[in-house]
């Protein structure tokens, strides 16, 4: 039978915490029964975008996650080089099948997203490329799901295969805590809320 050997090498990954923090007033936060749930949403709104923009531009520095753009392998320009951002996606997509990894997904700035969305067809009834803009659909491309952000830069396209060549650990889903010790607000009546999680990548 065929054998494959692999060989591992001992490592520390460091565990960051990322945090996002709130603080209103003693007297608001109990007379107010919605304030709670709209810190919550909002704290954890503000933790899921500061989570994925260090999954994208992370260092690896200052308590920051290790980033994929910063270890993704560059795009290889093709030669004539291609100018139509979707046949750059594709190409994009066969090098990662050269080299024996499966693309699972494309991340793209809203700009380049929309471009690609409404690029004309060259017919003479003057549809759209992608599909009839009429239809509910979801954000594919080259029958992978598009993510699109504001974390990435526009002009710039990561596509992956997240599922082999990316792992996220979890060591704490995101919590909510509240207290009136944060410096001195006991002193000024002062509730500070606070979201945390932590994570490696």
């Amino acid at each position: 039978f065929p054998e494959t050997s692999y060989s591992f090498d001992n490592s520390h990954v460091a565990i960051q915490t990322l945090g996002h923090l709130a603080k209103t007033s003693r007297q608001v936060f109990d007379d107010s029964g919605t304030l709670n749930a709209f810190l919550t949403t909002e704290l954890l709104q503000g933790l899921e975008e500061e989570q994925q923009n260090q999954i994208l531009n992370g260092t690896a520095s200052n308590s920051e996650l290790d980033g994929l753009l910063a270890n993704a392998t560059a795009y290889s320009l093709q030669s004539p080089q291609l100018t139509d951002k979707a046949d750059i996606l594709r190409d994009a997509m066969r090098q990662i099948e050269v080299a024996d990894f499966n693309p699972t997904a494309i991340v793209l700035h809203p700009d380049d997203w929309y471009s690609i969305d409404t690029a004309k067809a060259s017919t003479s009834d003057n549809s759209y490329s992608a599909s009839n803009p009429r239809l509910i659909r979801e954000r594919i491309l080259w029958g992978l799901p598009v993510v699109v952000t504001n974390d990435i830069a526009s002009g710039t396209f990561l596509v992956g295969d997240f599922a082999r060549a990316a792992i996220l650990f979890d060591r704490q889903s995101p919590r909510i805590e509240i207290s009136d010790h944060d410096s001195d607000n006991f002193i000024k009546g002062m509730v500070t809320f606070r979201a945390t999680m932590r994570l490696a990548q």
